[in-house]
């Protein structure tokens, strides 16, 4: 019995900390973002040769013009059956499996050629790629701290290799459980992380690739991340363009650390199409998806070509941005947006790093603490700066009947709790989150419902706790 104990514990501590079972892929390839839905899509489009694919077409016809060239290679196979450029692909990935995928960029766009072109592979050439592959998922398994590029960099190749390399199953866990729920997840959480374009985007692949592969619902597990991204981003973006080598881009607002507004626009239009990809029924993505098919806007160059082609649905309907809010509250990046309406003369406002922007007649300025006094009506919602202990006047101007009414106090401490009294109501507590005390005309959130178009006199004071 002692013999048969000991045998059990010894088993026990030679298992890994989660079931390989789990994590285990069965679906045949390919396996990344092409699921049945969009392959269909894109090898119709091919078959239509559609402007996205024409566009694609004509800088694969040009050496060393693609930024990407073996995810384009790969694309284009899967949508046209074309060897030639599969091989191609193929060619590109034997070579950088010489190197383990050491260079940037090498291991998305290896794990994307594995998954994408597994017919055109011999026996050698998947055992030789899938090698280089595993060598440098082990190595970021076993790495000591996370990034989302990184992280999803050796996820997708786990993926891609799941049944072929012997690691992959755990490997997966690792990736999942130590780098993204217990050190991304969080990040992300606090407004850490998923900021710039590129790292939105890399998380919008990774919860593709899980979901569809994993059967495991990422969004679900950290829901504030992506909630309120789709509307914000909308919003966030100055009644402005710029011309960039992809072709004209809506202007960013916000343009965080270790990046540029050229960048942020292109990535962030890319990370867009994948966001209503992943989410194409909420409300908020369809205005999203109404807002991306403006052809205007459409990326034409090296790097946006073929991801357009991948990732923008055209016949999916979207709902008219001009329709939905003119205001959008993302608390997780502790930031708010609003404008009054959707020409390029219209005001937009911007509350993010702690300061209330205005941009009016082509010019962006700080709205100074002299002139915070008062609320700022718009259509459907005000905007106020209020002090510790203060007292304001407010309305909300006449909007759309289908929105709530809200009278955002921004610039909030959310260490504090503070205690609100609007017109006749009751005092009611309080508490910041992002900065930002959204006050609402649904009787569910204030107890009573108020009329905020009538001109309300709000009162705030320190809360008791």
């Amino acid at each position: 019995m002692l013999a048969r104990l000991l045998s059990f514990f010894f088993l026990l501590s030679c298992s890994p900390l989660w079931p390989q079972a789990e994590y285990r892929v069965y679906n045949d390839h390919p396996r990344i973002w092409l699921d049945e839905s969009r392959l269909l899509r894109v090898q119709r489009d091919a078959e239509r040769d559609t402007r996205r694919w024409a566009r694609l077409q004509e800088l694969l016809a040009q050496p060393g013009e693609l930024q990407e060239p073996a995810f384009a290679e790969a694309l284009a196979y899967q949508a046209s059956g074309d060897e030639v450029r599969g091989r191609a692909a193929v060619d590109w990935a034997l070579a950088a499996a010489e190197r383990n995928f050491s260079e940037a960029g090498d291991l998305r766009q290896g794990s994307l050629v594995f998954d994408w072109c597994q017919p055109l592979l011999t026996e050698e050439e998947r055992a030789k790629i899938a090698g280089g592959l595993g060598t440098a998922i082990t190595a970021e398994a076993n790495a000591s701290e996370s990034d989302l590029l990184r992280t999803r960099d050796a996820l997708l190749a786990s993926i891609a290799v799941s049944g072929t390399w012997p690691g992959a199953e755990e490997a997966t866990g690792k990736l999942l459980n130590q780098h993204w729920k217990a050190r991304l997840a969080p990040q992300m959480e606090a407004g850490r992380a998923a900021d710039r374009a590129v790292e939105l985007q890399a998380a919008l692949e990774i919860c593709f690739a899980v979901r569809h592969n994993l059967d495991r619902d990422l969004w679900g597990e950290a829901p504030q991340v992506f909630r309120d991204v789709a509307l914000a981003r909308i919003l966030s973006y100055l009644p402005d363009n710029i011309e960039t080598k992809e072709g004209r881009v809506h202007r960013p607002s916000v343009v965080p650390a270790g990046s540029d507004p050229e960048t942020e626009a292109i990535v962030g239009r890319v990370a867009e199409m994948t966001l209503v990809s992943y989410d194409s029924r909420s409300q908020s993505s369809q205005f999203l998806q109404g807002w991306l098919r403006s052809d205007a806007y459409t990326l034409r160059g090296s790097y946006g070509a073929p991801y357009e082609f991948l990732w923008l649905n055209p016949y999916l309907p979207g709902l008219s941005p001009t329709s939905g809010p003119k205001s959008a509250y993302d608390p997780t990046r502790r930031r708010f947006f609003a404008r009054s309406g959707w020409g390029p003369d219209g005001l937009w406002l911007g509350f993010f790093d702690g300061d209330l922007l205005r941009y009016e007649g082509g010019k962006l300025t700080p709205v100074e603490p002299d002139n915070r006094a008062e609320a700022i009506s718009f259509p459907g919602f005000a905007i106020a700066l209020p002090e510790e202990n203060a007292k304001f006047q407010a309305k909300v101007l006449e909007g759309n009947p289908n929105y709530m009414q809200f009278v955002y106090l921004l610039g909030m401490d959310d260490k504090r709790r503070y205690e609100i009294k609007i017109g006749n109501n009751p005092w009611h507590d309080y508490q910041p989150r992002g900065s930002v005390i959204p006050l609402s005309n649904d009787p569910n959130l204030n107890l009573a419902e108020i009329d905020f178009l009538v001109e309300q006199t709000i009162r705030i004071r320190p809360g008791k706790h």
